[in-house]
């Protein structure tokens, strides 16, 4: 057993691995703090401003996934070209990249302008609620485009290994949200005291801000990701990008339209109940930084592995990723699990909602470790070798065959406490794991994607 383990701390990965990492989540960890800060600062106007700015969201939680699943994309296709030394590909990559971020950003600005009431009646009854929701979605709908635009650029730039500028813009955003936030909100050094609605100029200007220090900054320090000269794909490749990116984008817009039900069911469960996983839902993001740079920075190293052609280097990569994510995932796991009552106490809530809150991070805590390494194998190793299929299949079968079924009919049919509702959001994650582990044993999931011509 030993002599099986030893290979896996051998090498330099575990310094590679962190010098790529740490930049990817610090910049995940500002984005999550500018977020706690959000939650924190509406949780002083009360639960249903709380609420308001949390089914508002629903709108980017349903986009994410799907910006998520386009940069996934081209993040595969730069890092194996990256790899293969092909940087005519990696242009044609990022201009369909940037392509699919526009179409989407203009759908859900328009969604957020002239259909707000329509759409957040799917997650909420009470009036108050919807009226402020709406005016939220109102001022924040081009923040959709600015996101999908600086997402496509960050995601070029972190496959080839340039994390230090997606960092810098993510912390000069969070910055001035933050600060933003504080003077809107509440109405500071003679502003006007604009509540929620502060929230959401806050949130566009900080979009706004990192959007153009993104595009910015990849142009003037000449990043792969900055196209200078345009010159169109040819039909085999953009046919095998969209047989990748499909798939992908399938997946995350499914899974995200998961979560999104889920959200209407603690919607149904009452006003505290959303709450409270708005409260956890702060935690939740910070494990996030965690589960996504592990993400993030395995896609990167498996990709260029693959443009580079070596097997025996890609086996024992990925071995070592999922070690790293198996010991950090227990780390902090633990560190969440015992932070939940002294976190939730924190907010301006009642005692109930607080108490409950504090459950609810225990248990983003407990199912950390499941959590984390079933996103690596099906995300970080499969789909950057280029499995994308199989791994769509997969993450579908379970997101929507376990855990929404299971949160469906205790939420809603059994009206069960939302602790137990919540836990069942997770359940899908370790069998995510296992079937993800086995495929990786198959060998099946190497497929190349950047040596044809572009």
């Amino acid at each position: 057993m030993q002599n099986r383990l030893r290979p896996l701390f051998q090498g330099g990965f575990y310094l590679r691995f962190g010098r790529l990492a740490w930049p990817i989540a610090l910049q995940q960890l500002v984005s999550s703090t500018m977020f706690m800060a959000d939650q924190f600062m509406l949780g002083f106007l009360g639960e249903t401003e709380l609420a308001a700015s949390t089914q508002a969201n629903q709108l980017s939680a349903l986009l994410s996934p799907l910006i998520f699943g386009i940069s996934s994309a081209a993040s595969i296709f730069a890092a194996q070209f990256f790899g293969a030394q092909n940087k005519e590909g990696i242009r044609h990559t990022q201009l369909l990249s940037l392509l699919s971020a526009v179409l989407l950003g203009l759908i859900s600005g328009f969604v957020a302008l002239f259909w707000p009431r329509q759409f957040l009646s799917l997650y909420s009854k009470d009036p108050a609620v919807l009226a402020t929701a709406a005016r939220y979605l109102n001022i924040v709908a081009p923040c959709a485009l600015l996101s999908g635009l600086s997402a496509s650029f960050s995601s070029i730039n972190k496959a080839v290994g340039k994390v230090r500028l997606p960092m810098l813009v993510s912390l000069l955003g969070a910055g001035c949200n933050i600060v933003l936030n504080y003077l809107l909100i509440f109405g500071r050094f003679g502003l006007p005291r604009l509540g929620v609605a502060g929230a959401a100029w806050a949130t566009l200007a900080a979009t706004a801000l990192e959007c153009a220090l993104m595009l910015g900054g990849s142009y003037l320090l000449n990043y792969p990701s900055a196209i200078r000269r345009f010159s169109s794909p040819n039909p085999g490749f953009i046919g095998r990008f969209l047989a990748t990116a499909l798939p992908i984008l399938l997946t995350d817009g499914l899974w995200g339209l998961g979560v999104s039900v889920m959200f209407m069911v603690y919607g149904r469960l009452g006003t505290s109940a959303v709450a409270a996983v708005s409260i956890a839902g702060t935690i939740e993001r910070f494990s996030q930084i965690f589960t996504m740079s592990m993400v993030t920075t395995s896609s990167i190293l498996i990709g260029q592995a693959v443009g580079k052609g070596n097997r025996q280097e890609l086996d024992l990569l990925a071995k070592q990723a999922m070690m790293a994510a198996f010991l950090l995932a227990l780390a902090f796991g633990a560190l969440i699990t015992g932070l939940g009552r002294p976190v939730a106490s924190l907010f301006h809530m009642p005692v109930t909602t607080l108490r409950t809150a504090g459950h609810l991070i225990a248990i983003v805590g407990l199912c950390l470790p499941g959590r984390m390494m079933g996103f690596v194998g099906a995300l970080g190793i499969l789909r950057a070798g280029g499995d994308a299929l199989y791994a769509g299949g997969m993450e579908l079968s379970l997101n929507w065959g376990v855990s929404v079924l299971l949160v469906v009919l205790f939420g809603l049919l059994l009206k069960a406490p939302i602790e137990l509702v919540f836990f069942l959001s997770m359940a899908e994650d370790v069998p995510k794991f296992l079937l993800a582990y086995r495929r990786f044993k198959s060998g099946k999931w190497l497929k190349p994607l950047g040596s044809a011509q572009t």
